[in-house]
């Protein structure tokens, strides 16, 4: 008779001591981040860029056509470059390793709407101001699509550019 008082005495405990509270607080969920947190997060090394379809990237008639536009078009100068978007939509590019120009590094403007990056370079006569397509943004990889272009045998292509941290 005490072997099962025990047991239901000790059943009675583990249940009772194993029943979530009413008032406890549900774990909470992490909160996810906008595109302009996880654009502005770090610096973005340029790491790839491809086409859509085929194109003639390197402008040489003796070399097939090609959807790398990385290893076709790109300088190794430009391919070692870290992108930072600062919160006060200021950036810089920076050459992190062999440089296309004597200073190293340029500043942009930049605003995010949507999925609508507009980026501003230069001032006066030499401002720049280039579109893209903001495809997708997580904490690792970025990536962006030019507007529609032409190569120059007058194939249309868009550009998808990889940045990664």
């Amino acid at each position: 008779m005490k072997k099962i008082i025990l047991s239901v005495a000790v059943l009675a405990v583990f249940f009772t001591g194993c029943k979530k509270k009413e008032d406890d607080p549900a774990p909470s969920q992490p909160q996810s981040k906008s595109k302009t947190e996880l654009l502005t997060a770090h610096a973005w090394k340029f790491s790839g860029a491809v086409s859509n379809v085929a194109i003639d990237a390197d402008e040489d008639d003796t070399t097939p056509d090609s959807k790398d536009i990385w290893n076709e078009f790109y300088d190794d100068c430009e391919k070692d470059d870290l992108y930072t978007f600062s919160s006060n939509n200021t950036g810089t590019v920076n050459d992190a390793g062999t440089a296309c120009d004597p200073s190293g590094s340029f500043s942009f403007t930049w605003v995010l709407t949507g999925n609508n990056l507009v980026v501003t370079t230069g001032s006066g006569a030499n401002t720049h101001i280039q579109n893209f397509t903001l495809v997708s943004v997580d904490d690792n990889t970025l990536k962006l699509n030019y507007p529609e272009d032409e190569d120059v045998n007058g194939v249309k292509y868009i550009e998808t550019d990889t940045y990664t941290k």
